[in-house]
């Protein structure tokens, strides 16, 4: 007898089916090894092109460097010493100034610098009057070049005194010819200010003046000096003019002296227990300070007031000071009418002058 299986029921059927799972979407397919690989292949590429990069401007900047390096030690330093010396004469001439420049040496100072040694400055008319530098130095700094701006360090060294400076100009004021600077900075240190003085005083000697011819007698026989310490700032915000400027002037003279080597006035030496000078510059005008003032045994000057500066070139400034003099002893026996004349002012009351001075400066009217 022949043996039939027998169909299996529904719920036999779904249990027994295979379950079949279906495939992700190909958002979900990872590449795995293969997109590692391409990673890794790109890489070194990237690496490739950055070192040639590199290497191309490595290139550039070493070309800069040596063309500047050769520039820099092959500078005829020694044709420029020459024009210098020229210019400064041709430019003293054209002032009236009879001022003759030597320079023992000038050589590079740095990368960026030169440096000056055995300056000498003397009077064409009087070979003794002289003011000596051992050193001059002046720098250019690199940094504020990358922001648009030339600035300038230079120091002058004295016997024991110096000079530092430093002053920022933009590239643009120079580019416009206005060479105005946007900041500066002047420092003096035990600076001594006799051979200046000196030479001053020779200048006004030899002036045509009438007021210099008055008392070019006196000044052949009268020496003044003195160590000045202190410092000059100024900040610009428009470089076109100074006439938005603002700057300080805080000086002081230590040791200062005067005096007149004349046996017939028989003044005595006259050393400044004050010396003080206290200027602000502001809206083109310059203002002396309360400390303005100088003291010595027989000599007392005070100013306060303002000086304008206009914007025209060449038109004098205009002053508008009040005046305290105070003169003692033989200075006011001697040189008070002498210096009231020149001022233009009336005689001492009680060795006492207080005056008001206004008008351009050279021709002022006291008051």
């Amino acid at each position: 007898m022949e043996t039939r299986t027998p169909p299996l029921a529904n719920e036999d059927l779904e249990t027994s089916a295979v379950e079949v799972i279906p495939p992700p979407p190909p958002s979900q397919i990872h590449l795995g090894n293969f997109e590692n690989t391409l990673w890794n292949e790109e890489i070194p590429q990237r690496e490739k092109k950055s070192k040639k990069f590199l290497r191309v401007i490595s290139y550039i900047l070493l070309g800069i460097f040596s063309f500047l390096f050769f520039l820099y030690f092959t500078f005829p330093y020694g044709v420029l010493k020459e024009v210098l010396v020229v210019q400064v004469a041709d430019n003293m001439g054209r002032s009236g100034m009879p001022i003759r420049l030597s320079i023992g040496s000038l050589k590079p100072y740095w990368f960026t610098g030169v440096q000056l040694q055995n300056v000498n400055f003397t009077n064409r008319n009087e070979s003794k009057v002289s003011a000596k530098f051992p050193e001059i130095t002046a720098r250019l700094q690199l940094l504020p070049l990358l922001i648009g701006k030339v600035k300038v360090n230079a120091e002058i060294t004295q016997a024991k005194g110096n000079f530092e400076a430093s002053v920022t100009v933009p590239i643009l004021s120079l580019v416009r010819g206005t060479g105005v600077p946007s900041s500066a900075e002047i420092q003096f240190t035990d600076f001594s200010l006799e051979p200046f003085l000196q030479h001053g005083i020779a200048i006004v000697k030899q002036s045509k003046d009438t007021a210099a011819i008055l008392i070019g007698p006196l000044l052949a026989k009268t020496t003044a000096g003195g160590s000045l310490f202190g410092k000059l700032n100024l900040e610009n915000a428009d470089t076109s003019s100074f006439a938005r400027a603002i700057g300080t002037v805080k000086l002081n003279l230590q040791n200062g002296y005067l005096h007149i080597a004349d046996e017939t006035l028989k003044i005595p030496r006259q050393n400044f227990k004050t010396a003080n000078l206290d200027l602000r510059y502001e809206s083109a005008a310059i203002s002396f300070g309360k400390d303005s003032k100088f003291s010595a045994e027989d000599l007392d000057i005070g100013l306060s007031g303002k000086i304008d500066i206009p914007e025209t070139p060449g038109t004098p400034p205009i002053a508008n000071l009040e005046l305290e003099l105070g003169m003692r002893g033989q200075i006011e026996k001697n040189l008070g009418q002498i210096i009231t004349s020149i001022l233009r002012c009336k005689p001492l009351s009680e060795g006492k002058l207080i005056a008001k001075l206004t008008g351009p400066l050279g021709g002022t009217a006291c008051e």
